[in-house]
């Protein structure tokens, strides 16, 4: 019964992963993120990627021409029939909702204008009618956009495009559209909507056209019919890629995984009809990434299986020791897995994967005990060497415990729970189990060649450290460790880079009020220095910009002014009359309809200047027009303090980082929309927003930002109830800092203290070898120098060096120095020779894998290790040791 016990025990591991399993208790994530360590500025990137994890997916086609607009909406018209499909949009347009909130609401939304008279009657009407050529001029700006052609002329900027095609049929189409103005402007009236064309408050993306001049238009509301108050909106255009063709943005309804992968799936099948169609989404390289990880893990793991098991029923050849040692490989990976997830909340798949691997190491204690007879007599015994070699190898992952990147801790972790269950078990169980004599190879002996000594092999060693350090370059971006798909990859940057003139910026505050505030201070800011960027939150009032405006619209003043238009409303209708009979732009429409139009509009300018009811906004009307702000429960008020610090410190500004946002949710989230309003007003919660700004107001930006952090007043901010004082109050910030930028100092934060803690791992190697090898101190050092310095003279040979070749280095150096204890603890025998051998054989391959993986974090591991594997390998051939030591019988 003693011989199955190893059996019975993993039937027990494998019932207790089932119940932990099933009961949802294991959490393993492949995003490169979940790699972070959770720190103030990886709470800042969270907070990015849920924004950045939109539900859209970018469209684009070569050419300006007539036909290539014509072919990308035969495309986009195909692709509106897929169920996972909510709406395709190839213009800058506002939601309805927000369109019926600024009309319905306009005198609460506008800001007044400096108001110290009463108006004449000639300074009436000059208002009145101007406003209305201004509605339709705005009117026929819409009617231009919705031809879906752009004027090549004014996108040249001087370069040569394609065709002058679409500017013979942009200018057809503004003749034929100028004819229906008068009738549009009667409906736009009547329906009291869609007033003014503004930019897209949901379009994240912000894609720009280049005959967008970033001018903005004057909004004329009927209730405001001597514009008092002013409502700026920058001018819409068409979505174009930067010098390559029009662009489209497709919204998915669902963006879980198996929504996302049809929506993929009919996008691809689509597309082969469409040659010139280009398209991407973060979502779909998630999805597609997910699956090649996948498929690449189980072919990965599959391999390794067969290859183990392969090996080792040839290396052992005692079936019933064979069959234990598996078992017991499975069970302490099984046990090393449930750990590792009760400590983390999230374990990631490359720690899993690189732990499965790093189990493997201790196959040598097993052989060690085999190859020397130490299984035969079913007897209590001890192998000194091997303790030895279990203890630095403890001590080793115990100091990566404390690096502060989770995918080693986690590694680590593993790494020590299934090798300590495996020492345990071949030192101690397999001893009184009892298995037969181990079987060697005696042609083993013959490819021993002991021809260069320890001297050698030590100034080689010197002499790969010099060619690394000075050819060695260092890459620890982090984001380049996952998988390395390069269709995806390509038509990422393709889209980056048809944006490149606009930069993300994250606004933050302790309520949605102050949030709001705070974009509307900047935003007027702005207005003063004649920058181009437009924050689309800005156009919502605060609820002391609400008051103000009642304050003002029953002011005295106001009164008198609206009681000389409703006296100048006679001599007004008889010439906008006047001026519809003798304008004969449209023929077909008839005096009964011009004077309905006028009956309508005067009805309303009677109406005008009138307050209704003071609009609530919260979370869910935010949504609803198109808003997404993040809502996230506020631990500490330490992230906020950080936001500011970068916001004033930065002085490398990364401009170019953040052109584009990657992939799965732009409404806001579940918990999120299921705050009342009175979630807008918390002292637990911080409320952020995504604000795209042009590159060349980046020093405005962080002027403002300057002064908010010093709470300096603006005299020219125009809302004088909230200053900068009251938004420092409110903890009110803007980040600035791109993606890249804060990942960079991530990463700073993680390889510093993985270079100390890899240098005093090496230095307590080394002092173990010291204390255990004495006289052969030099002949075992080389075990650990020489595999060491020849993989790094091989990375700087053909690459850069990244944070996971420096695990993988520490990796090596703790197995190294096991294989340096045997060869002077246990002597220059064939025994021995037999252990290192296929120990190192089998590392070697479980590692060795790796290197054929298209995920560079399991690429650049295996790579260090496998070299490794080879140098021990060339000095288990090799080396003639210095100091001959007596065997271990």
């Amino acid at each position: 019964m003693r011989h199955f016990v190893n059996v019975v025990a993993l039937v027990f591991a494998v019932a207790l992963f089932s119940i932990f399993f099933y009961n949802d208790r294991i959490k393993i994530t492949q995003e490169v993120l979940d790699l972070f360590p959770q720190t103030e500025d990886k709470q800042i990137i969270d907070i990015y990627q849920k924004f950045a994890n939109s539900n859209h997916i970018l469209v684009a086609i070569k050419g300006f021409s007539r036909e290539s607009r014509d072919t990308l909406d035969e495309f986009l018209f195909k692709i509106k029939d897929m169920p996972n499909i909510d709406s395709v949009i190839t213009r800058t347009s506002a939601s309805e909702s927000l369109e019926d909130f600024l009309a319905q609401d306009y005198l609460y939304t506008a800001s007044p204008k400096p108001l110290d008279k009463v108006l004449t009657k000639e300074e009436i009407e000059s208002r009145v009618l101007n406003g209305l050529k201004s509605l339709q001029s705005q009117m026929l700006e819409e009617e231009v956009l919705d031809s879906g052609l752009i004027d090549i002329e004014k996108m040249r900027d001087s370069k040569d495009i394609e065709s002058k095609q679409s500017v013979d049929s942009n200018k057809d189409s503004k003749k034929e559209n100028v004819k229906n103005t008068q009738k549009n402007i009667e409906s736009k009236v009547n329906e009291n909507k869609d007033i003014s064309p503004f930019l897209k408050a949901q379009n994240d993306k912000n894609i720009e056209s280049k005959n967008n001049a970033q001018s903005y238009n004057t909004i004329f509301h009927p209730s405001d019919p001597l514009q008092l108050l002013i409502l700026q909106t920058p001018k819409p255009y068409i979505f174009v890629a930067k010098d390559y063709g029009y662009m489209a943005i497709v919204t998915m309804k669902d963006v879980k995984s198996e929504s996302v992968k049809e929506t993929l799936e009919g996008f691809a099948r689509i597309a082969t009809e469409y040659p010139n169609i280009r398209y991407f989404s973060q979502n779909f390289m998630s999805v597609e990434n997910l699956g090649l990880i996948l498929n690449e893990v189980n072919f990965l793991l599959s391999f390794a299986t067969l290859a183990f098991i392969t090996l080792y029923f040839v290396i052992i050849r005692i079936p019933l020791l064979t069959l234990n040692t598996i078992c017991t490989l499975i069970t302490a990976n099984i046990i090393a897995i449930l750990v590792v997830s009760s400590v983390y909340p999230k374990v990631t798949i490359m720690a899993l994967s690189f732990g499965m691997g790093i189990s493997n190491i201790a196959i040598d204690y097993m052989m060690h005990h085999n190859f020397f007879n130490l299984y035969v007599s079913a007897k209590k015994v001890f192998n000194r060497p091997v303790f030895y070699g279990y203890i630095t190898t403890i001590i080793g992952f115990s100091a990566c415990l404390f690096i502060p990147f989770p995918l080693l801790s986690q590694l680590s972790l593993y790494a020590i729970i299934s090798l300590t269950l495996c020492y345990i078990s071949f030192a101690f169980m397999y001893p009184k189990i009892g298995f037969s004599k181990p079987r060697l190879f005696p042609k083993l002996a013959q490819i021993r060649f002991q021809k260069v000594s320890s001297y050698t092999f030590l100034g080689l060693s010197l002499c790969a450290f010099v060619f690394a350090f000075m050819f060695l370059r260092l890459d620890f971006d982090l984001s380049k460790l996952d998988y390395q798909n390069k269709r995806m990859q390509n038509e990422r940057t393709f889209f980056t880079n048809a944006q490149n003139n606009t930069t993300q910026i994250l606004l933050s505050s302790s309520s949605l009020d102050s949030l709001i505030a705070l974009a509307r201070d900047l935003q007027d800011f702005l207005h003063t220095n004649n920058a181009k960027t437009f924050i689309p939150l800005s156009l919502l009032p605060t609820q002391s910009q609400m008051d103000l405006n009642a304050k003002f619209i029953e002011s005295k003043l106001v009164a008198e002014n609206k009681a000389a238009l409703l006296q100048s409303l006679p001599h007004l209708r008889t010439k906008i009359l006047q001026i519809l009979h003798e304008d004969s732009i449209d023929e077909d429409m008839s005096l009964e309809d011009k004077m309905a139009f006028i009956d309508d509009l005067f009805a309303m300018f009677k109406e005008s200047y009138m307050l209704g009811d003071k609009p609530q906004l919260s979370l869910e009307n935010l949504s609803a027009m198109g808003f997404n702000i993040v809502v996230e429960d506020r631990d500490s008020k330490a992230i906020v303090d950080s936001i500011k610090s970068n916001a004033i410190t930065d002085s490398g500004i990364t401009k170019d980082s953040n052109k584009i946002t990657e992939s799965t949710d732009t409404n806001i989230e579940s918990n999120s929309t299921a705050e009342t309003k009175d979630s807008t007003k918390s002292s637990t919660k911080r409320f952020y927003y995504l604000a795209i700004v042009n590159n060349s107001d980046l020093d405005y930006i962080k002027t403002f930002s300057q002064r908010l952090e010093n709470a300096e007043l603006l005299e020219s901010i125009k809302d004088s109830n909230t200053n900068m004082q009251q938004l420092k109050n409110t903890e009110s910030s803007i980040e600035m800092r791109g993606l890249q930028h804060i990942m960079d100092n991530i990463t700073d934060t993680i390889y510093k203290p993985m270079l100390i803690v890899l240098a005093i791992a090496l230095c307590l190697m080394i002092c173990m070898l010291f204390i255990t090898a004495r006289e052969a101190f030099l002949d075992s050092v080389v075990f650990v120098l020489f595999p060491l310095a020849c993989t790094l003279c091989v990375i700087a040979a053909h690459g850069t060096l990244n944070i996971m070749h420096l695990f993988a280095l520490l990796i090596l150096v703790v197995v190294s120095v096991d294989y340096g204890i045997y060869s002077v603890k246990e002597g220059q025998n064939l025994r021995t020779a037999h252990a290192i051998f296929f120990s190192v054989l089998t590392t070697g391959v479980s590692f060795g894998i790796l290197i054929i993986s298209k995920t560079k974090a399991l690429n650049s591991f295996g790579e260090v290790i496998f070299v490794g594997m080879l140098c021990i390998l060339a000095l288990l051939i090799l080396h003639r040791p210095l100091y001959q030591s007596k065997k271990l019988s």
